[in-house]
């Protein structure tokens, strides 16, 4: 891709960034805040799918010294279970018309606030904040367990352009703590939207001063490369203190801590026993993108794209031993199984099944490995099937669950123009994309399990996976609008607490989910779903009892929590016992009409196997037939040229053209099976191996007229007629390719402008001009 290229895409997704925060801030959805919404997005929705945090919470805390400067400063964190790792964020938002370019000096004030907060929040910081304040109780719990944290990550994230390294890793005042630097700017967030996050790439020959010995092992697949290596100790540490997350991001489970009776015992083996460690381990398996060797290919120089796919809890517990113990961890080594995959279409595949094969010293259950379980594959396509109309709007509109990252942005690329991208967006709007994740918490929500949920995406996640493998579940019609129904609660209960400064309190996270377990355990099975699916929305009634009652329910949390960090007491199945008990005042008089009327019993229609496989045949008829005719003939001569596409192939591309032409808009439900099935492959290969077809597709075709007294105009073939010919037939296709390309050659000058090449030329512009083209234009 080229410069230009890259910078409009990353102007482009500023601008849809910069819009939806506008959007978002000027209806008030989220406190109005657009440095908060900002941090929100980023944590939410690209940081923890990357795995460069984990459960990170948008929290906002800023200390001013008399003069009214910033003294610390913090927009977000993330504090594991064991203590032991910490991500602060601080935030500069700008939000002008294009990214802005972030100096040293920015950066270096960024991070010396972040980090003058945790020196603040060591010293005992959270006894001068209110208790309502939004970070009091982060803070209480930071100082109360000072003592187990090893590292913690600062990041600074940013709309802007930064160039500026991070500082390097060092330790926090009078303390042993490691803090390592990271900065998240507008590029890095584009890289991860479009699917392309920053590798990461380990330089074995700086980091040890010589190479990584290897064997290379004989493979007969084109899909991957394999190599055995034993990595020393201290090497995979220090890679793993400069990395974390990151380096596990295809692991598919985090750091178990030494609860687990494996990891127990790599760090006995390691304190006691360090010569027997690669007797007793079984190792790593990891992936790469690229590797390079030695001349002599026995050892590796440099890895990109380092992912280890099982081994996480071997890595971590050499690292939190090193840390912790002071252990020497340079003389045990660690065998490495590296599986370097050549093509990135390979790669989900190809660690799904390294993760569920290879890993032994942890069972990992299928819940694990959920992206293709038949739930989430059908639920997927209920999605897409499913429409749903808000009243006194005629567009209707799908609610688009991503079953796998960044589908909702390649079903978007798949329209070819303008105009199909915006009608798509109309039909499956932003605001109704959801991923697994948040399935999850709607439904576990419901199911009266906000203690899971509390505990954050990938452990509630895991809990729902093991329901799913319990109860068999098969999603219906009826079940995914009742699940929609309850997305909509969710998101309106999240509206309706707010954001500080006018938010409900500082327990967003908490009060949301023990609110709407406790009404579904309440109203038991009265709430009429169907209604809010159909209405897309709450009745103002519901709103009003919801606002009550989360003031109600986090009053109830923290009066309970008993000395305990609130957080961490929502966290206990205790805490729900004892909400759950609870008798709130609940307006029934008020929702009166969003309860079922038992009276009058709702009769709901079922879509069939066959109903759902008739709509997605249908919808990618629709998707087939909005490339025009004049494309499909362009892409059956490409294929004749090439011989990329079989003789069946080529006429089923003029066939769909045909049909096209023939019934314009009925064309659709003109197509037979084969011809859709066929043609989607076709499309699928076109878009893989000759984009330039479909680029500047014309969102509307003006058909040549055929009408007999319509004579070709009458002009002077010149080099500028010639050259805004070929532009003309770039933008529309209209001319089969080699008469493109032989357009294109004379007025490149590669072929003479002589009398027989004059006459073809004629009539090839003869034939454009039909299609509008106007060879007697002048400048």
């Amino acid at each position: 891709m080229s410069a230009e290229q890259q910078k409009t895409r990353l102007l482009q997704f500023y601008t849809d960034l910069r819009q939806r925060i506008g959007a978002t801030a000027e209806a008030g959805e989220q406190g109005g805040f657009k440095e908060e919404i900002f941090t929100g997005i980023i944590l939410d929705e690209y940081l923890s799918s990357t795995g460069d945090t984990e459960n990170a919470r948008e929290c906002c805390d800023v200390k001013e010294n008399s003069a009214g400067h910033k003294m610390h400063k913090i927009n977000g964190y993330a504090l594991s279970e064991s203590y032991e790792n910490l991500d602060l964020f601080v935030t500069i938002y700008k939000g002008f018309d294009e990214p802005q370019r972030i100096g040293r000096e920015e950066v270096t004030t960024a991070f010396n606030q972040c980090r003058r907060f945790l020196n603040d929040a060591f010293k005992g910081y959270w006894q001068q904040m209110g208790e309502s304040a939004p970070a009091f109780d982060f803070a209480k719990e930071v100082c109360h367990n000072r003592q187990s944290l090893v590292r913690a990550n600062l990041f600074l994230l940013t709309d802007g352009e930064c160039t500026i390294e991070p500082p390097k890793p060092d330790r926090l005042d009078n303390t042993e703590l490691l803090l390592t630097y990271r900065i998240v700017d507008i590029n890095y967030l584009a890289r991860i939207d479009q699917g392309e996050p920053e590798p990461i790439v380990i330089d074995f020959e700086k980091r040890m001063a010589k190479t990584l010995p290897c064997l290379a092992i004989p493979t007969a697949s084109d899909q991957y490369e394999t190599y055995l290596a034993a990595v020393p100790g201290d090497v995979l540490a220090n890679i793993y203190e400069e990395y974390g997350a990151r380096l596990l991001e295809m692991n598919v489970r985090s750091f178990l801590q030494f609860t687990v009776g494996t990891n127990k015992g790599i760090r006995q083996t390691i304190l006691k026993e360090p010569a027997l460690f690669l007797a007793y381990n079984i190792g790593i398996a990891a992936t790469a993108d690229a590797v390079e060797l030695t001349a002599d290919r026995r050892a590796i120089k440099s890895l990109t794209g380092l992912q280890i796919v099982n081994g996480g809890q071997t890595t971590a517990s050499i690292f939190y031993t090193q840390r912790k113990d002071k252990a020497d961890v340079s003389q045990i080594f660690v065998q490495m199984k590296l599986s370097v995959i050549k093509t990135r279409d390979d790669v989900g595949t190809i660690v799904n099944n390294i993760s569920r094969y290879a890993n032994t010293q942890n069972k990992v259950s299928e819940s694990d490995l959920s992206a293709n379980n038949p739930f989430h594959i059908e639920f997927e396509k209920l999605s897409r099937t499913v429409w749903t109309t808000i009243p006194g709007q005629t567009q209707q509109t799908h609610w688009f669950y991503e079953r796998a990252r960044a589908q909702y942005k390649n079903a978007l690329a798949r329209e070819f123009s303008v105009t199909n991208k915006k009608r798509f967006e109309l039909q499956n709007p932003r605001k109704q994309l959801f991923v697994k994740e948040d399935l999850a918490k709607y439904i576990n929500v419901w199911n009266e399990l906000p203690w899971f949920v509390v505990r954050g995406s990938q452990k509630n996640f895991a809990e729902f996976g093991k329901s799913l493998k319990v109860k068999d579940l098969k999603p219906t019609t009826v079940f995914f609008e009742d699940t929609i129904a309850k997305a909509i609660l969710f998101r309106t209960a999240e509206e309706v607490y707010g954001r500080q400064p006018r938010a409900i309190g500082d327990l967003r996270y908490v009060t949301v989910p023990y609110t709407l377990a406790w009404l579904s355990k309440t109203l038991a099975g009265k709430l009429d779903l169907f209604k809010i699916w159909k209405r897309q929305q709450l009745s103002e009634a519901m709103r009003t009892v919801l606002y009550d009652l989360m003031v109600a329910v986090e009053q109830a949390v923290k009066a309970s929590a008993t000395g305990a960090l609130y957080g961490e007491w929502a966290k206990k199945e205790d805490c729900w016992k004892h909400i759950r008990s609870q008798q709130f005042t609940l307006g029934i008089t008020a929702i009166k009409s969003d309860l079922i009327d038992p009276t009058k019993p709702i009769i709901r229609q079922q879509m069939t196997d066959d109903d759902m496989e008739t709509a997605q045949q249908k919808a990618t008829a629709v998707w087939l037939c909005s490339v025009p005719a004049i494309i499909w003939d362009q892409i059956a001569e490409w294929g004749r040229i090439t011989e990329k596409l079989t003789f069946n192939q080529r006429n089923m591309a003029a066939g769909v053209a045909h049909e096209i032409r023939k019934n314009s808009t009925l064309a659709p439900d003109k197509l037979k099976t084969q011809e859709i099935s066929g043609g989607e492959l076709i499309l699928e290969k076109i878009m893989a191996e000759a984009p330039q077809l479909l680029q500047n597709m014309p969102d509307e075709i003006v058909f040549p007229s055929e009408d007999l007294s319509v004579q070709p105009p009458v002009f002077e073939l010149t080099m500028d007629v010639i050259r805004r010919a070929i532009a003309f037939d770039k933008s529309r296709k209209v001319l089969k390719i080699p008469s493109h390309v032989f357009l294109k050659e004379i007025g490149e000058g590669k072929r003479t402008l002589n009398d027989t090449n004059r006459g073809a030329i004629q009539k090839l512009v003869s034939t454009l001009s039909k299609w509008g083209f106007q060879p007697t234009q002048t400048h």
